[in-house]
């Protein structure tokens, strides 16, 4: 998958070196950690995700473009839970070529509802919206030089499911659908309204 999983690895030792212990509760909908961060480590295979009003989220995934060209495209998330499955949150998009670059950035708002099923399994439905611009490429063929350049809003669903390694830690994947009223989206040597991706990642919870 385009070597996505070296950064997928690093950043799960990264983030789980980094906890401390304590003591867990549970509340029903899934075991929390007592005490602020305390806990973080020491939550047993088998309890259920962290879906509970108050806990947040940190993600980290990447998308390989259906619409061959896009070589990367990274996606990171913070998100806290308003009510209990229910999230919102920021989010950053960054897409691009090796060599000669032809980008797309948004940064964004986002919810997401996850399905609690009682088990590691979670799928999940999201809905976004975010400001987006595609970056400039020379292009001679182009009257005026360029090709990308463009700004303006862009809205996106995602339908995905969540496997939690640990009650803090899941991995995931998804289809995003992006869509815009403007050229937003670099793919290969050109730009378009929509984007179609499939994307895999991490997602942690304290």
């Amino acid at each position: 998958m385009k070597k996505y999983a070296t950064l997928f690895v690093a950043g799960t030792f990264a983030t789980a070196t980094s906890a401390f212990a304590g003591g867990v509760v549970d509340d029903g909908v899934g075991l929390q950690q007592a005490g602020g961060n305390s806990g973080f480590m020491n939550v047993s295979d088998d309890s259920l995700p962290m879906l509970a009003a108050g806990t947040q989220e940190l993600g980290i995934g990447g998308s390989v473009d259906l619409n061959d060209g896009v070589e990367w495209d990274l996606n990171f998330t913070y998100g806290w839970f308003i009510k209990d499955n229910w999230e919102v949150g920021f989010s950053v998009d960054w897409a691009g070529e090796d060599g000669d670059i032809l980008r797309d950035s948004r940064f964004g708002i986002f919810t997401e509802y996850n399905f609690a099923t009682g088990s590691k399994w979670v799928p999940y439905v999201g809905l976004g919206a975010s400001y987006a611009s595609s970056g400039d490429r020379f292009d001679p063929t182009d009257p005026a030089g360029t090709i990308g350049g463009v700004e303006g809003v862009a809205f996106s669903g995602e339908l995905g499911i969540k496997y939690f390694i640990r009650s803090h830690m899941a991995v995931y994947g998804g289809v995003n659908f992006s869509w815009s009223p403007d050229d937003v989206f670099g793919v290969a040597d050109e730009i378009g309204d929509n984007l179609t991706n499939i994307e895999i990642g991490m997602r942690f919870y304290f």
